[in-house]
């Protein structure tokens, strides 16, 4: 995933929501109800969290918290901490799937029931929040990336919601994808994709093309760039091209295949 959220860190100066503006919920931040959960964030704690950092040599810091903030917050954290397994008793909860600095992110929302989202860290937080079934957390992370999709970093956000199963994102990088295929199939990242995926795009009739010359270009490219391991999926792939639609000049300006070129 390392690579997938490096990504989508070029997006990070764009779209920012944060939470407090999103929801009537969060409207209530400025009450003696959230400024006291806040102050007392640091006092009476029962238990302290933990994320992991890149470098096991420099072990993360533990996090102060109460375990009813922490079970109120995160479906995780609840289930963790009602179980009668000897962890739920512990003073440490060490959580391996989180990022220490996203972890902490997650935590401030906690008590402030504020956090930035944008699209440098939106796939972070959502991977994260996820795993810890905080919810709303999740419905903005979602929204957030779909305001950021563009031509250079959609493919990585699909590939993160590849990862996490999370079908809204896929959904969005998807009709994405179609709306923008003509710029997409012109980039390195379409020459990456996989024949299924191919196959999807070319197949659908959401494609927004002005010729079908354009889908048969991009096959074509797509066919010659890893030619003999591709070669097995071309018939399926190339059926899925509207020929009718092509002109005889069309197919004649068509990039060559390796087989093509043999065949001259």
């Amino acid at each position: 995933m390392t690579e997938i959220m490096a990504a989508c860190s070029s997006s990070a100066s764009r779209k920012r929501r944060r939470l407090s503006e999103d929801t009537s919920l969060f409207k209530l931040d400025g009450s003696a109800f959230f400024i006291g959960l806040q102050n007392a964030r640091h006092n009476f704690c029962d238990v302290s969290v933990c994320g992991t950092k890149g470098n096991p040599a420099q072990p993360a810091p533990w996090i102060p918290c109460h375990r009813n903030v922490l079970m109120a917050r995160s479906g995780w954290f609840q289930r963790m901490l009602r179980s009668p397994m000897k962890e739920s008793q512990q003073d440490t909860i060490q959580v391996h799937s989180v990022p220490h600095d996203i972890l902490e992110q997650l935590i401030r929302y906690m008590y402030s029931f504020e956090i930035s989202v944008d699209g440098g860290n939106a796939l972070f937080l959502l991977q994260a929040a996820d795993f810890l079934e905080m919810e709303q957390i999740v419905e903005v992370c979602k929204l957030v990336l779909k305001e950021n999709l563009d031509t250079n970093n959609w493919r990585a956000i699909y590939r993160g919601a590849q990862h996490l199963s999370c079908t809204d994102v896929l959904k969005d990088c998807r009709a994405f994808a179609l709306e923008h295929f003509t710029s997409i199939s012109q980039s390195a990242d379409f020459l990456d994709l996989d024949a299924a995926e191919v196959s999807q795009l070319v197949a659908s009739d959401e494609l927004n093309v002005e010729k079908e010359e354009q889908v048969a270009t991009a096959v074509a490219r797509w066919l010659a760039h890893s030619f003999e391991e591709r070669l097995p999926h071309a018939v399926d792939i190339v059926g899925r091209i509207r020929v009718p639609l092509l002109t005889s000049d069309d197919i004649a300006t068509l990039p060559d295949t390796p087989a093509g070129q043999h065949s001259q």
